[in-house]
């Protein structure tokens, strides 16, 4: 065909292992023009692609470079840049294999492809193949330091090749030489360990990145097992001092005097009123717990009657949801046996009410916000939810069982948290690629 260049290079691409949702594509940028692969198959392990060959006009098999990027939803994740001669298979056709690192040098993935050097005359239209993305969207390009190659003399003057377009820069993140110390603890929604959070108007905040290890279970009982420990130990604590009572009533000589026998009657009368003021606050512990749990139980059930009839709840606790555009929302989260999820106080709120499996959480993350603990759940599809300023109703609980052995709201609430989700999944939760960090 007239006026075609003579040399194409064939780029197939087939895997990409890392994060991954459905807005995430591949990015080529040869020679100053950008490709992208068609739509592919997303899933907890990254993305798969079909046998659609991309084919870009070739001018130096062996000193042109290809800058491979994962993009979604316009953001690049990560990308590798390379000279053609540095594809030990681009003459075979076969399956390579080449890691992408973020702008901060984090590893991202692996992305997987084959490259041929084709003297055919077929050439795909650069631009983007799906109709999510744009290169109209990205932001004005900047020519990165190249790498330092041997460059071949060409036998005439080539034009100029157009810049590659940089990705927004990403804030990096403190790497400690080894042996690593402990990492510095995040001030707000928009920080994290190895990843960036993003804002999103649509819906929860969003996370690009890898997200951070899952940390160490958390093996203290949870409040329900205390509050069952305690009415045991009430319940064992009342018999013994009834048979105790009783015992030594019984082997005690009767009085015979009218001064013992009103010093035994005032005995007798202060034991059964200890007893009963024990019983009286066990009972009022009793009866404001079980109107609690009822109260709780019929706000989710209301809300979430889909999942009511499979599902049990566990916990609720009021506290602060930090929705996608940062606005803090007060309502009540919830942990139950398969799910989690938020009611808001407000009707009408900016964040309505959601529920996400617990089985496609990845990971949470404890920090300080607005000098209060918080945490950040993660999920397979890149959201990222935060729920902080937890309000300590258990402090006007009757009796001292509740604040001196169950702690902050805070702390019950990651007990249950922890406690389902990794009984809903196994942790580290199979095919997810965690920031290595320590």
């Amino acid at each position: 065909m007239a006026g075609l260049p003579e040399q194409h290079l064939v780029v197939r691409v087939l895997e990409w292992k890392g994060h991954a949702t459905e807005g995430t594509t591949c990015r080529l940028v040869f020679l100053g023009q950008e490709y992208y692969a068609p739509s592919g198959a997303a899933s907890n392990i990254g993305m798969t692609w079909g046998q659609h060959e991309i084919h870009m006009p070739c001018r130096d098999p062996v000193n042109d470079t290809l800058v491979m990027s994962i993009v979604d939803r316009g953001n690049e994740l990560a990308s590798v840049r390379t000279n053609l001669g540095a594809i030990p298979t681009l003459h075979s056709n076969e399956r390579t294999q080449l890691v992408l690192s973020s702008a901060a040098g984090i590893q991202m993935g692996t992305l997987s492809f084959t490259a041929r050097i084709d003297g055919g005359a077929r050439t795909s239209e650069p631009g983007p193949s799906a109709p999510l993305f744009s290169s109209a969207n990205l932001p004005e390009p900047t020519a990165p330091p190249m790498p330092n190659a041997p460059q071949q003399p060409p036998p005439q003057a080539m034009p100029q090749q157009a810049p590659y377009p940089q990705a927004q820069a990403q804030q990096p993140y403190p790497q400690a030489p080894p042996p690593p110390p402990s990492p510095p603890v995040p001030t707000g929604p928009m920080t994290g360990p190895a990843c960036q959070i993003q804002t999103n108007p649509s819906g929860p905040l969003r996370y690009t990145g890898l997200p951070p290890m899952p940390p160490p279970a958390i093996t203290s009982p949870t409040p329900t097992e205390v509050w069952r420990d305690h009415v045991m130990k009430t319940n064992a604590d009342k018999e013994r001092k009834e048979a105790e009572y009783k015992a030594k009533a019984t082997t005690q000589p009767q009085p015979k005097g009218l001064m013992s026998k009103l010093g035994a009657g005032l005995q007798a009368a202060a034991h059964h009123t200890t007893s009963f003021v024990k019983e009286a606050t066990h009972s009022a512990e009793v009866a404001l717990r079980q109107h609690d749990d009822t109260a709780m139980m019929q706000q989710w059930r209301k809300v979430f009657a889909a999942l009511a009839d499979t599902d049990v709840v566990e916990c609720g606790y009021r506290c602060m949801f930090v929705n996608g555009t940062e606005q803090l929302v007060e309502g009540t989260v919830f942990v139950s046996r398969k799910h989690l999820s938020f009611i808001p106080t407000v009707q009408n709120s900016p964040q309505p009410p959601f529920y996400e499996d617990l089985r496609n959480i990845v990971t949470h993350y404890t920090q300080v916000y607005t000098g209060q603990p918080s945490v950040q759940v993660y999920t397979r599809a890149g959201f990222m939810f935060q729920f902080c300023r937890f309000i300590d109703d258990i402090k006007r609980q009757v009796g001292t069982m509740w604040g001196t052995v169950h702690g902050s709201s805070f702390d019950c609430f990651m007990i249950y948290l922890d406690r389902h989700w990794r009984a809903a999944t196994p942790v580290p939760v199979p095919g997810i690629l965690y920031a290595q960090y320590k």
